[in-house]
């Protein structure tokens, strides 16, 4: 099975996540919104959050075997300014949506391939230093 996840970052170093339904796959958990195709991930960025499409990439997609199938999930990228202004308050106009730092981790509901997603997006984008 294959997915794309929206993987929306801002500074200072925190990622988008959505709780997930209570029922299915990872239900009640939070991870990044997720779609059928690339397209879908993409049209949700630039729709939700006004980011021009090309500031989307497509990243190497990482593997998770479940019990009765195995997924591949991609991550369609997305920077944002600290002050982008559809960044703040996204979450009162998106159901379930929240920003999260990743300095430190979450503490909430994540699953695995996510919290492995996650401190690769913590390396990527250092706490600042005061």
């Amino acid at each position: 099975r294959q997915r794309w996840l929206a993987v929306v970052t801002r500074a200072p170093g925190e990622v988008l996540l959505q709780k997930r339904p209570d029922s299915g796959i990872w239900g009640g958990l939070w991870a990044p919104p997720e779609f059928e195709e690339a397209s879908a991930a993409k049209a949700w960025i630039t729709n939700t959050l006004s980011l021009p499409a090309e500031r989307c990439r497509i990243e190497e997609p990482f593997h998770h075997t479940f019990t009765h199938f195995k997924l591949e999930a991609h991550s369609v990228r997305a920077q944002c300014a600290e002050n982008h202004p559809e960044t703040i308050g996204v979450e009162s106009h998106a159901d379930n949506l929240q920003w999260f730092a990743l300095h430190p981790p979450p503490s909430v509901g994540l699953p695995a391939p996510i919290v492995r997603l996650l401190a690769k997006l913590g390396k990527e984008n250092p706490p600042r230093s005061n």
